[in-house]
Parts: structure tokens; C-alpha cells; sequence
């Protein structure tokens, strides 16, 4: 990356919580997976582990997916904002939506 500039703070605080979120899914998905194998072994107090880790995976799947989405429809709101300046060109995501028929 050395010919790309600085990096903003902004984007470093988002390249870390990316980051933070694929090491959070990974270990969940580990635990699931070796509780799942120890319940095929063992059975007994590892089906019940296995259920409870395969929830938590779940949960935090569905919880980032619509935080995520969250993020990504507020950023889409503030590029339609009005511009300071009034020849301002409308944004690339304007021309965008335009061209799929301003559908979702």
C-alpha cells in the first residue's frame, strides 16, 4: 500500500472493526464446528453446547448483516443530500439508481 497515500482515520477504524468482525465469526464458527464433532463423539453436554454456539453464531450473523445494512442505507441517504454548491454534480450512486430504473 505504499503508493496509495495516507490513510484516513476513519478508514482504519473501519479496516480494524472488518478485521475485529471476521476474527469474531471465525472463532464462533470454530466452536460450532468442534462442538458439533465432540456432540457426534460424546453427545450429551456437547449437543447442548453445540446448540447454544450455533445460536451465537446465528445471533451475531443476523445482528452484523443488519447493522451492516443499517450503515450502508445511511451512507446511501447522505450521498442524495444536497450539495453545497449549487452546479454541483449529482453523485455517481444518483446515476446509478437512475440507470436500474430507481428500484431497490
Amino acid at each position: 500500500m505504499a503508493g496509495r497515500g495516507p490513510i484516513r482515520p476513519s478508514q482504519a477504524r473501519a479496516r480494524m472493526a472488518a478485521q475485529r468482525r471476521k476474527r469474531i465469526v471465525t472463532v464462533l464458527a470454530g466452536t460450532t464446528f468442534t462442538f458439533l464433532v465432540l456432540s457426534f463423539l460424546s453427545g450429551g453436554l456437547f449437543v447442548g453446547l453445540f446448540l447454544v454456539s450455533a445460536a451465537l453464531l446465528v445471533g451475531y450473523l443476523a445482528l452484523m448483516f443488519h447493522l451492516l445494512g443499517t450503515q450502508a442505507e445511511r451512507e446511501m441517504k447522505v450521498a442524495f443530500l444536497p450539495h453545497r454548491d449549487a452546479g454541483a454534480e449529482p453523485t455517481a450512486l444518483l446515476h446509478l439508481r437512475e440507470a436500474s430504473g430507481g428500484r431497490r
